[in-house]
């Protein structure tokens, strides 16, 4: 590791200290997530510290050892974590966005979205556009941050038989559209 980056490392590790030290007990997960090209250094470190700190801690009482075996698998809990996809809400996150803005971008409630992958119900092409530009991922992958069933429903080019339809749940999420928006969004209810 060059120089430079070897401190910049050090760098993380002292922030970490000094959160956990102050007692935020700050998430190693999201600094692996901000570092991952120190994923590995990372949670070896933080938990080795986490570790020593607990040790630190005890008094001499007849407290068990945090042993090796569970830091190992609290480090595994962790890397799971790690390599699991992100959902809907983590995605906006890491756009930088917050779920008002999201919802400004594609001019329909985040709610209404939700149901519809819940349920299996079709979404116009104009909306999977828009999810694309926003969201900076495909269909296929949009549909996994709703979870399997949604994912399932992507599958179903006409969306779910016998379920609500779009023009169904902008009725129902109507009170949450703005009138131009609405407008706009059943004008291409009813294409594919």
């Amino acid at each position: 590791m060059p120089r430079d980056e070897s401190g910049y490392l050090q760098t993380i590790k002292a922030k970490f200290i000094e959160e956990f030290d102050s007692g935020l007990r700050p998430s190693i997960v999201d600094y692996v997530r901000q570092y991952p090209q120190y994923a590995e250094e990372l949670m070896d470190f933080m938990t080795a510290y986490i570790q020593w700190s607990a040790q630190e801690e005890r008094e001499p009482k007849n407290e068990p050892e945090v042993t090796d075996d569970e830091v190992d698998q609290l480090a595994r809990r962790w890397m799971q974590t790690l390599q699991s996809p992100p959902t809907f809400a983590q995605r906006i996150s890491q756009l930088g966005l917050t779920g008002t803005e999201f919802e400004r971008l594609l001019r329909l409630p985040r709610t209404l979205l939700a149901d519809a992958f819940r349920l299996g119900v079709r979404l116009p092409a104009e909306a999977w556009s828009q999810l694309e530009v926003i969201l900076n991922l495909n269909p296929p992958e949009i549909a996994g941050l709703f979870g399997p069933a949604a994912a399932k429903a992507f599958a179903e080019p006409n969306g779910a038989p016998g379920r609500e339809t779009f023009a169904d749940l902008l009725e129902r999420h109507s009170r949450s559209i703005a009138d131009d928006d609405l407008k706009y969004w059943q004008s291409l209810a009813d294409r594919p």
